[in-house]
Formats: C-alpha cells, sequence, structure tokens
C-alpha cells in the first residue's frame, strides 16, 4: 500500500504496520453504511468495495 503514498496523502482505517502511512481506529461497520448510503443518494448504484487481507 506504501507505494500509493507517491500520489497523495494516504490514510488507512484499517490498522497496518507502516511508517509512511498513518492508520486510524473507527466504527466501521457505522462509517461503512453511512458511506454507502450517501452514494446510494447520490444515484450510485454499481458500488465495489476492497478490502486487504493480512495473513495470519
Amino acid at each position: 500500500m506504501e507505494f500509493y503514498v507517491q500520489y497523495g496523502p494516504v490514510v488507512t482505517w484499517q490498522r497496518v504496520d507502516s511508517k509512511v502511512i498513518p492508520s486510524v481506529f473507527m466504527d466501521h461497520y457505522h462509517a461503512y453504511w453511512e458511506a454507502l448510503e450517501y452514494l446510494y443518494q447520490k444515484g450510485y448504484r454499481r458500488i465495489l468495495s476492497v478490502t486487504l487481507c493480512q495473513e495470519g
């Protein structure tokens, strides 16, 4: 994920072990629901969600 820092600031809401990318903790369910609701109200119907899976 650190590769994308070259394009601008990156902050993740998933915990990552990185000195380059800050992460924050948040209520994922509530934030995800709010974001989907906002996009749906704007007329978007084809929405893709991408998550990173960490091994272990």
